[in-house]
């Protein structure tokens, strides 16, 4: 592990062409301009980028300081992180030349690296040995930890006669005595009611027991809660605008997703993914292999 270890939060978006370079910064992602003739400030703090090219080349990176400005010269991206007096040096074609690094023989950045992490001169080489590359920053890895159950049996509706000729239920989840299990039999609740769950006691994914199935599905997101909209179970997660849309016999509709134009999902994911309003694509299509599955 690197004495300072670099990471990505509302990392700085850039996107270059080739006569112009725009940066994608702060909570709502605001354009800004980066001009030939002086630096472009960012007042936000933002550790990492990610570099776009005219080309549709996309590249991630983590910084170990946050980035207080950039400006384009001699054809490069100049980019720079806070207490560091070399800057990235980026090509219009997004290849890195140099990495930003703290240098040893400059008494500014001696003097940042003392204030801020209580290291000396010889811990600088140290320092600028990280890796900045990222691989795959856009997956967010869904999971299953203290789960939900969503339990659909119903022993009035459990003979054959109930059955469509593809063996799914005909009976509107509406007459169903489902019921919601939270944490244990003791908090089980009625699916007619729905819950709300307690975002102190965070609960990632859910298990739907159907009439002639059952499946367990990871969540990228905590759950919000759980209430039956238009005949259909329709689970939450914090962040998502987009939620879970299941039928009476498990069957997924649709999954939870980022949605791009809402700023309250950008910013979440931004804040607690660290990702951007570019990764929700990548993001979202986690769940496209629950959504009309062969059963």
């Amino acid at each position: 592990m690197n004495l300072l270890e670099p990471k990505r939060k509302n990392p700085v978006v850039f996107r270059l062409g080739r006569t112009y370079c725009y940066a994608l910064i702060g909570e709502e992602y605001d354009l800004e301009p980066i001009v030939l003739d002086g630096k472009q400030e960012f007042r936000c703090d933002c550790y990492g980028m990610t570099i776009y090219t005219e080309d549709g080349l996309r590249e991630y990176f983590k910084t170990q300081s946050r980035i207080v400005s950039a400006e384009i010269k001699k054809g490069y991206l100049v980019v720079y992180e806070e207490g560091k007096s070399i800057p990235w040096r980026i090509s219009k074609k997004g290849k890195v030349t140099r990495h930003a690094h703290f240098d040893a023989k400059n008494d500014d950045d001696v003097e940042f690296v003392r204030e801020h992490y209580n290291l000396t001169r010889k811990a600088i080489p140290a320092l600028n040995e990280y890796e900045a590359y990222v691989e795959n920053v856009m997956q967010v890895e869904p999971k299953v930890s203290s789960p939900i159950l969503i339990d659909l049996r119903d022993p009035k509706y459990s003979k054959d006669c109930y059955l469509d000729e593809k063996g799914k239920l005909k009976i509107p989840i509406e007459y169903l005595s489902a019921t919601i299990v939270v944490g244990s039999e003791l908090e089980k609740v009625p699916l007619s009611k729905g819950i709300v769950i307690d975002e102190e006691k965070p609960k990632y994914g859910f298990k739907v027991i159907g009439a002639r199935k059952s499946e367990t599905f990871p969540t990228q997101c905590p759950l919000f809660g759980v209430q039956v909209v238009d005949s259909l179970i329709t689970i939450y997660e914090y962040g998502k605008t987009i939620p879970w849309k299941i039928d009476v016999n498990g069957d997924v509709l649709e999954y939870a997703q980022f949605l791009d134009a809402s700023r309250r999902d950008v910013r979440y994911l931004s804040e607690n993914l660290c990702l951007s309003k570019d990764d929700i694509e990548n993001v979202n299509s986690y769940g496209l292999k629950y959504v009309n599955k062969e059963n």
